[in-house]
């Protein structure tokens, strides 16, 4: 008997299977909200992801933003379009079930594992410096700089630069701000200052600050570029104050005191608090550094290849561009000697060499960035803009590079002559500076542009993650709708046959297992038995969804239908009779392998009881009733681990120990060293511990499990040569390596 809507009514025995009736087929099947935030959680690992499918679902349900309609142009969108929300509800049409291109949308939607695409999105509190209008109240700025002293003695170096600012903040010149009043004395003073402000922000991003952990696993590469782009945001404000000194009057006296407290409060309010802010939030970062991370420096900066998606490679380009932007930018604008002389000197011959060797990699970003970013016309117009402003200035540079290499003693002169240039002296700087502007015009508007795409993309993932659950509730309640009915159907059949023509059923029982009497009504103990036996293949929409099972990573409670009530009890279904066999053929091949015919050939008529047939040469496994499956190859590393497990003195290691033996097993078969891969392995497996290289994890024998870390390839290679002896450096000469080697990259 099946119950629809609060009345009984008998399957009738003519009624065709996977036939939906009465109201509920009117109504549609229903996902409501605490199943899907109770399958979120359970079948999406990855964090980004499982958030922005949790903001899609409450975006659905409340009616904000897109919603489905986001899913338009993809494989989901026959899908998309015939779902609909009521209440807490997401419903499906019963109807999209007898149309056939819907059914199959619907089931490869049920079916599609969540995507390994690890796309790294920007925390939400991520941002660029806003230039300040206000200055920030004493509170204010006396709690940034003290947690910037606080989080800043994590690091050494940042903590030298820290603490040097926070004594500026406190100094008596005219970039005072906690202590007393500014005073202002001489341009000499001033300058001073500003300069120290600027040495220890450069000091901080150095290679013995920021700079060391370029190469970091720790470092995440979202927050490495956010803060470079910062930084540069910074040098800009400061070329804008060297501008204004620049452009000081004839003036002394009271006027140029004048003069001086206005451009001195100016400097203050733009670049001295935005300094504080940044430093603040790098010096926290950099003491929350912990294990490990995805996205991390260490992978940005490999060179991509050509096969590589178009966003991999686009983060590359701009991550490198905006390194060597920031470092030339620096030396232009920090070390005042470039610019000096009439005549053309090698110091501003590497500036212009730097600078128009960015060309190649400004050209190939600018050419990958607009396929690989969605924009919207707006948008590309302006980007298009900066382009063309950025492309002109190289070609000019190489022009003006052209002259000044023919002639290095004329051509400032010549640059003035032909109205290149204004001041002779600083031909090079008023092509160089007024560059350096357009092109973080552009870094920062890339950057900006992408993190509003990758958001946008990450919310599309989440509406897509839901729609597929929604599938799966939907489909998990047209496959236990079936059930009923085929129960029903049995029962009737079951009550017309005589009592001695039944079938005994003893043998298909010993694949069941017993469940609480409370939760497997007669009606689903009858089906079981009928699914072994049963002969005549199934029609219409119930036969296209039996082809293709779908296991619910979920807690097994489904939503209820509109007007269908559904059976709670799975653990007695296919499921837990696929996971007996599974675990009866993997013992046939683990005794096989150890070559214990014996056990093999009795584990095979036990399944042979069962009704499952053996093919060796296919390695798989049928069911009477059509059901198959492959036969896992064995897993060498389990076995033997198992074995010393069992057998006397196997002693467990520590989690620290086993993570230690497992990174040297990884970092010797990175460098071929396989026979001292091949000791640890059996090292470990004498202590119970297996290695699974597919899953990528390691599994003790007491249940403990962990993951196969990644490989450091240069650690890998440092350790072999350690063991063959190579000679230790000293600390110096490590630095002094070091230093040589970012030089050349």
């Amino acid at each position: 008997p099946v119950t629809l809507q609060g009345r009984r009514r008998e399957a009738q025995p003519g009624r065709r299977r996977g036939m939906i009736g009465g109201e509920a087929a009117r109504q549609g099947f229903a996902v409501q909200r605490d199943w899907l935030q109770r399958a979120i959680e359970a079948s999406v690992p990855q964090p980004a992801l499982r958030q922005a499918t949790f903001e899609a679902m409450l975006d659905v349900l409340q009616g904000n933003g897109e919603g489905f309609a986001a899913l338009q142009g993809t494989p989901l969108q026959p899908l998309a379009t015939v779902m609909r929300v009521e209440r807490d509800t997401v419903v499906v049409p019963a109807a999209a079930f007898s149309h056939a291109p819907l059914v199959s949308c619907i089931s490869g939607a049920a079916s599609a594992a969540v995507s390994d695409d690890r796309l790294e999105v920007p925390n939400a509190n991520d941002a660029l410096l806003v230039e300040m209008s206000s200055p920030l109240g004493p509170d204010e700025l006396r709690s940034a700089l003290e947690a910037m002293l606080l989080c800043g003695e994590a690091h050494a170096k940042l903590s030298t630069a820290v603490r040097m600012v926070v004594q500026l903040a406190q100094l008596d010149g005219p970039l005072r701000m906690l202590g007393g009043s500014p005073s202002y004395s001489d341009l000499g003073t001033f300058q001073q200052h500003l300069l120290l402000l600027m040495g220890q922000l450069n000091m901080m991003h150095d290679h013995t600050g920021l700079g060391g952990f370029m190469q970091s696993p720790l470092f995440l590469r979202s927050k490495y570029e956010l803060f470079a782009l910062q930084h540069v945001q910074l040098l800009t404000w400061f070329r804008q104050v060297q501008a204004s000194l620049a452009a000081v009057p004839g003036i002394s006296g009271h006027e140029l005191q004048l003069f001086l407290a206005r451009l001195a409060q100016s400097t203050r309010i733009r670049l001295f608090q935005a300094a504080v802010l940044h430093m603040a939030q790098v010096a926290g970062y950099v003491r929350s550094l912990g294990n490990e991370v995805a996205g991390s420096m260490q992978q940005a900066l490999v060179v991509p290849s050509e096969s590589e998606s178009d966003g991999l490679r686009v983060e590359w380009a701009q991550l490198n561009l905006l390194i060597q932007v920031r470092e030339l930018y620096r030396d232009a604008l920090c070390n005042p000697a470039v610019f000096e002389g009439p005549h053309y000197s090698q110091a501003e011959a590497r500036l212009l060499t730097g600078l128009l060797g960015l060309e190649v990699l400004s050209a190939y970003l600018i050419r990958l960035f607009p396929a690989a970013c969605s924009l919207s016309e707006q948008e590309h117009a302006i980007y298009m803009d900066l382009c063309q402003k950025v492309l002109k200035y190289f070609s000019d540079g190489k022009q003006i590079k052209n002259v000044l290499d023919q002639s290095p003693q004329q051509g400032k002169a010549i640059l003035v002559a032909n109205g290149l240039a204004a001041s002779q002296q600083y031909a090079v700087r008023e092509w160089t500076l007024p560059f350096f502007d357009v092109l973080s015009k552009l870094l920062k508007a890339q950057w900006a542009l992408w993190t509003q795409h990758k958001h946008k993309l990450m919310r599309r993932r989440g509406t897509e993650q839901l729609a597929r659950l929604v599938a799966r509730g939907a489909l998990q309640q047209v496959q236990e709708r079936e059930l009923h009915l085929r129960a029903g159907s049995i029962a009737q059949q079951q009550r017309q046959e005589p009592q001695q023509a039944r079938l005994p059923m003893e043998d298909h029982r010993q694949f069941q297992q017993p469940a609480p009497p409370h939760e497997a009504p007669p009606a689903q103990q009858q089906l079981q038995s009928q699914q072994v036996q049963e002969a005549p293949k199934p029609s219409g929409w119930a036969s296209v969804v039996r082809k293709t099972p779908v296991e619910l990573p979920v807690p097994p409670t489904p939503p209820k239908a509109v007007a269908v009530p559904l059976v709670k009890q799975r653990s007695t279904g296919t499921s837990s009779i696929d996971e007996q066999v599974r675990a009866l053929v993997m013992k046939r091949e683990q005794a096989r392998f150890s070559r214990d015919f014996d056990a093999a050939d009795r584990l095979r008529e036990q399944l042979t009881k069962l009704g499952i047939s053996i093919d060796d040469q296919s390695r798989s496994w049928r069911a009477s009733d059509g059901r198959s499956g492959p036969i896992l190859p064995v897993n060498v590393s389990e076995m033997h681990a198992q074995k010393a497990a069992r057998a006397a003195g196997g002693t467990s290691l520590a989690d620290a120990d086993i993570e230690k033996l497992v990174r040297e097993r990884e970092q010797a078969r990175c460098t071929g060293d396989f026979k001292t891969a091949d000791r640890l392995r059996d090292q470990l497996e004498k202590h119970g511990v297996h290695l699974g290289a597919k899953e990528g994890r390691w599994q003790a024998a007491d249940g403990r499990s962990g993951p196969i870390a990644v490989t450091n390839v240069s650690a890998a290679h440092a350790q072999k040569a350690a063991r063959a002896g190579a000679p230790r450096l000293s600390e110096e000469e490590v630095q002094k390596i070091l230093v040589q080697r970012e030089q050349a990259r």
